[in-house]
C-alpha cells in the first residue's frame, strides 16, 4: 500500500469527514479522482473483508452474517 492510500485509509478510520471532503473538493478541481476513487476502493474491500473474516466481532450487519455462514 502506498502512501496516499494509508493516508486516505486513516482518514476514513478516524472518521474526518471535513479533511475528506476537502480532500475530494481537490481532487475534483485538478482532474485527480481515479486515484481516490482507487483508494476509497481499495478501503471498502480490505474493510469488508476484515468484517467477513474476523469471527470474533459482532456482525454489524445481516449481509456480513450471511457471507460469514457461506464461508463455511
Amino acid at each position: 500500500m502506498d502512501r496516499a492510500h494509508a493516508g486516505f485509509n486513516e482518514l476514513m478510520t478516524l472518521r474526518r469527514l471535513t479533511d475528506l471532503a476537502r480532500l475530494y473538493s481537490l481532487a475534483t478541481r485538478i482532474h485527480a479522482l481515479d486515484p481516490l476513487k482507487a483508494a476509497f476502493r481499495a478501503y471498502i474491500k480490505s474493510t469488508g473483508l476484515a468484517l467477513i473474516l474476523d469471527e470474533e466481532k459482532v456482525a454489524p450487519c445481516p449481509y456480513v452474517a450471511a457471507c460469514r455462514l457461506l464461508r463455511g
